[in-house]
């Protein structure tokens, strides 16, 4: 399928590219789902996981977090982690800490969307993602067509591996119902960080659609506070 064909759909705090436009996302388009629910790596297309060691949950503190909408999305914020800078519909100055990267991660991906217009996704893409596929990214996003917003949430977090200089995080977005059944979508994201503030890694060959990966539960996940 021709690049052009992808569509942008809106996650409730995260833009997700899928192919075409029957939401193949939602429903494992590069990796399965294991038995445990957690995505099964298939070759290159996937981010490789730090050896670092893993974080806890309770190490990410989002005791303050409000939310706040950029175009319809909702993402949350917080005055300890971030974004501290909300600039021309830009998100910067994180927190050096793990909830900083998630944060990070979260406001971000959001932004390196058609969606959020030219005007933000390309200085975002420029200086706030890194990696080999930076360009790939960037020229995909170019080439994007969007649809309306979809019918799902950012429902749950993971951090995964931790250091000060990188982080390896899963965000849990719940879609429509399949079946009777919501669709668990699970994605990947790596940041680093550079200049001091968190840069997002830019996703295998700059497509959303090979970091993300159905699940079949949210066990593992820590869910995000309620929208206020």
């Amino acid at each position: 399928m021709n690049s052009a064909s992808r569509k942008v759909l809106l996650f409730g705090g995260v833009a997700v590219l899928v192919l075409g436009c029957v939401g193949l996302a939602l429903y494992a388009p590069n990796r399965t789902a294991t038995p445990n629910g957690s995505p099964a790596p298939t070759g290159a297309a996937t981010m490789s996981a730090s050896p670092a060691p893993a974080v806890t949950a309770a190490t990410v503190d989002l005791s303050d977090v409000r939310w706040t909408d950029m175009h319809g999305v909702a993402l949350p914020v917080s005055a300890k982690s971030g974004p501290g800078n909300e600039r021309d519909g830009r998100a910067l100055g994180f927190a050096h800490t793990p909830t900083g990267a998630l944060l990070a991660g979260v406001h971000i991906m959001a932004r390196c969307v058609a969606t959020a217009g030219p005007e933000i996704y390309r200085p975002t893409i420029n200086d706030q993602v890194t990696g080999v596929d930076q360009a790939a990214l960037l020229a995909a996003t170019e080439q994007t067509t969007t649809t309306g917003a979809a019918a799902a949430t950012l429902t749950g977090y993971r951090v995964e591996t931790y250091t000060p200089e990188t982080a390896y995080l899963r965000l849990l977005l719940t879609g429509p119902a399949r079946a009777g059944t919501p669709a668990l979508v699970d994605f990947r994201l790596q940041v680093q960080w550079i200049n001091n503030d968190w840069r997002l890694v830019a996703p295998p060959n700059g497509l959303w659609e090979t970091a993300a990966a159905s699940v079949t539960s949210a066990a593992g996940y820590t869910t995000f506070p309620p929208r206020r």
